[in-house]
């Protein structure tokens, strides 16, 4: 799996668990044990907008999927 493809399920799980037992939130702690995304990448994720030569293009396009997709 890329980097890219877990910053998106990081963020993604970090932002839509449901609690501390969920199978979402220990996804994401997993994940972020491994890696350090900075503040400013975190958001870049979530709220950037679409520019194919921005560094995070790759990890939003798998955050919006998940959320478009309602993944849990």
């Amino acid at each position: 799996m890329s980097f890219d493809t877990l910053a998106g399920i990081y963020v993604y799980a970090m932002d839509h668990h449901t609690g501390q037992s969920s199978r979402l939130y220990r996804l994401g702690s997993r994940i972020g044990a491994v890696m350090r995304l900075s503040d400013n990448a975190i958001a870049s994720i979530r709220r950037g907008r679409d520019d194919r030569g921005n560094e995070w293009e790759s990890a939003r396009i798998v955050y919006r999927t998940l959320k478009r997709r309602g993944a849990r």
